[in-house]
């Protein structure tokens, strides 16, 4: 079974939303035309990480996502990004949304893990519950940057049968290092494709790290964008492949769960 997967790399400019949007809008027009195809965008792409939070999320809720919508269902897509998002209790959250093209109700994500060193934790309200979209006939886990150096939620979502993860994020330069070869491991140990996009460029003093990528379930890097402050790259993955793999090498079955919090310290 073939999906196809795009990951769009941008520059991100915080609260000029329009500008945000025209950068990707023309990213979307490079897409090729694919039956079953996921597009992945940054972390917080369309605002930044911004302090007018509440104006950011009105403008999500009242521009880009309706203009996402359209786009989702003029060229097939299925598009996975992160936003500034308000609950019903009045609080903020980094939420990944899924828009697909022939149904306005958006699968969403409250990112988990807040990245305490830059204060992300006074900004928004964590998420509780890790969520596992079934798109296609496949299981999509969804994880939202700092995520990525906690390996018990990719473990999880692979003890759910996810094949895939997707990843949005804002990962800067100073530890990309990191990013690489922590993406190759959360594949290679949970036997699945990740598909991250990343931010390039600067924002005020902070440099980015851009370098986008697919990581294949053994490890391999079957694109990744470099440091382009604009890009988009698209691949088509064999789930037959991956499928196969588990079967052939079942790691994921020898896991001894169960006995983990039974650590003893002598």
């Amino acid at each position: 079974m073939n999906l196809t997967i795009s990951i769009v790399q941008i520059q991100v400019q915080p609260e000029r939303v329009e500008e945000n949007l025209r950068a990707v809008t023309t990213l979307f027009g490079y897409l090729p035309p694919a039956a079953k195809h996921i597009v992945v965008l940054p972390e917080l792409w369309s605002t930044g990480f911004v302090e007018d939070r509440k104006k950011m999320a009105k403008i999500n809720d009242n521009l880009v996502i309706p203009r996402l919508k359209e786009i989702a269902k003029q060229k097939n897509l299925t598009i996975f990004g992160s936003y500034i998002q308000q609950n019903s209790k009045s609080q903020f959250t980094n939420q990944l949304k899924i828009i697909q093209p022939n149904n306005d109700i958006c699968i969403s994500y409250n990112k988990i893990h807040l990245f305490s060193q830059m204060n992300e934790v006074k900004w928004f309200v964590s998420g509780k519950t890790p969520v596992i979209a079934e798109l296609f006939g496949i299981r999509i886990g969804l994880s939202i940057c700092y995520d990525l150096r906690f390996p018990d939620l990719f473990t999880t979502y692979a003890n759910n049968g996810a094949e895939i993860i997707i990843l949005p994020c804002q990962w800067p330069t100073k530890r990309i290092s990191h990013f690489n070869t922590l993406l190759k491991a959360r594949a290679i140990e949970n036997q699945l494709v990740v598909a991250a996009s990343n931010v390039s460029g600067k924002i005020g003093n902070t440099a980015f790290g851009g370098q986008s990528q697919i990581i294949d379930h053994m490890g391999n890097t079957i694109a990744d964008a470099g440091e382009e402050l604009s890009a988009v790259l698209t691949r088509v993955i064999d789930l037959t492949a991956l499928r196969s793999w588990r079967k052939t090498f079942p790691a994921l079955k020898d896991r001894q769960i169960d006995v983990y919090p039974n650590c003893v310290i002598q």
